[in-house]
């Protein structure tokens, strides 16, 4: 079928429409500038803070389990508690601004001042002491304080962050036309890469020795970019709010959502497979990276010369993407992703029993970085090619729902497993070999039972 001409203005020009939303072509590279802004802030963040942070808390002297838990335990939990509610309350609010960018314009600042709270954390505890004197119990001291500050502060910062990736997610939908929302996302792909390339290559091995500097770089970047987005992107009108339940059958109406969301998600086994695939592919990889930085610093590695690496890991992920997409295409994303975690799965027996100094330290990294980048690029389809499309977005949430869980309680493991081991940092790939073989255990399930279903030729999402 031959698809209709694409709609002009009287002087000729190309439009593009998005819902009451109209764009010229100008107009339309001026929205993906603003929104590649944000994205570029955000990435900024994303690729930075976890590395300083981790510099930051060894350096004051926190132990392996605390650090699992300001990493891991408090990011997930705030995403678990947080997210859902967002999307809601957003969803049905209505002003001037919109419905997305009065919340992020919130947000935004509360992220910046997190940030310098974070980079003041010393200085805080030691005026603390100072002030309250003898007052303080015998044990706690200028270390400790920092440390409690620091976790209060991290606290605020991902709640306000969490809070605006997700608004900024449901921006790019509520303006961005669909006849071009895949070159969006291959851009934001880009850009994401590309701040990693920036970070890694030119900032990190300033990390461990300015962390006052970074924190308070990365506030900034972070705010203004946000901030500078959500002032020129303009958003549309919204038809009205779907209207809640009458006050007396509110309980039980939740009761009867939940459950039909439950039982929607969860009563097929085919799912549940992809839902248990999804979960543990996303938890092989964490444990590396919750404690690579510091792994690094336990073999003496450069940070200079671990940023390069990670630079030119970036560089082959961001040259191999399109490719591997290509192959997506042609052989379906559960065989990608199977082949993708077996190669995977030699990574974690070379970094569980061959790593002995820089080089091979550097060696396992780089392929870590690359063949994690491998699996996620291979499977970002995975959702979209088995999910039911008229309830795509619950279950997307759903699986978001297990892997935060999922994400926290192994949080909640790898910081005593580690302090147990006297820091033997080799205990992350172990844990990750175990993850990774039983997220293939989990694919070629999910594979086999895909292929009874229709296979990639005939297969029909269940409902």
């Amino acid at each position: 079928m031959k698809s209709p001409p694409p709609e002009r203005d009287a002087s000729g020009r190309r439009l593009w429409q998005h819902g009451t939303l109209v764009y010229t072509t100008a107009g339309l590279i001026m929205l993906f500038f603003w929104l590649l802004l944000g994205d570029f802030a955000y990435s900024i963040r994303e690729r930075s803070a976890h590395a300083v942070v981790q510099l930051a808390l060894k350096s004051y002297g926190a132990s392996s389990t605390f650090q699992s838990y300001v990493l891991v335990f408090i990011p997930h939990a705030v995403a678990l508690l947080l997210q859902p509610v967002i999307a809601f309350k957003s969803d049905r609010y209505r002003s001037r601004w919109g419905r997305r960018i009065p919340f992020m314009l919130w947000t935004t600042p509360l992220t910046f001042l997190s940030m310098i709270g974070l980079a003041y954390c010393p200085w805080l505890a030691d005026g603390a002491v100072d002030f309250f004197g003898n007052s303080l119990p015998a044990n706690v001291g200028v270390k400790e304080l920092t440390l409690w500050f620091f976790a209060a502060f991290y606290f605020v910062f991902e709640l306000a962050c969490i809070t605006s990736i997700t608004l900024f997610t449901s921006l790019v939908n509520d303006v961005v036309p669909r006849a071009i929302i895949g070159r969006f996302y291959g851009a934001f792909r880009a850009v994401s890469l590309a701040a990693g390339v920036i970070f890694s290559s030119q900032l990190l091995k300033f990390s461990e020795t300015h962390f006052t500097e970074m924190f308070v770089g990365i506030g900034i970047v972070f705010g203004l970019g946000f901030t500078l987005m959500c002032l020129f992107v303009k958003e549309g009108e919204y038809p009205p709010p779907v209207e809640n339940q009458s006050q007396g059958n509110r309980e039980t109406g939740f009761v009867a959502a939940a459950r039909c969301y439950w039982r929607e998600c969860f009563h097929l086994s085919f799912y549940r497979w992809v839902f248990a695939a999804m979960l543990f592919a996303n938890l092989t990889f964490q444990p590396f990276n919750n404690f690579r930085i510091v792994y690094a610093k336990s073999l003496n590695v450069d940070l200079a010369v671990y940023g390069n690496i990670e630079a030119i890991s970036f560089a082959i992920s961001f040259l191999i993407a399109f490719p591997l997409g290509m192959l997506v295409d042609r052989f379906h994303p559960l065989r990608m992703g199977i082949a993708a975690m077996a190669i995977y799965s030699l990574a974690t027996v070379f970094g569980a029993f061959f790593i002995t100094g820089q080089t091979t330290f550097l060696a396992a990294f780089m392929c870590h970085t690359i063949l994690s980048g491998m699996f996620f690029t291979s499977t970002a389809a995975l959702g979209a090619v088995l999910f039911p499309k008229v309830t795509f977005g619950q279950f997307t949430a759903a699986a978001a729902v297990l892997v935060h869980l999922g994400s926290m309680g192994l949080g909640a493991i790898k910081g005593p497993l580690l302090d147990a081991s006297n820091n033997n940092y080799r205990v992350t790939w172990m844990l990750g070999g175990v993850l990774c073989l039983t997220t293939l255990v989990c694919l070629v399930v999910t594979y086999a039972k895909f292929n009874k279903l229709g296979g990639p030729k005939g297969y029909v999402a269940q409902t």
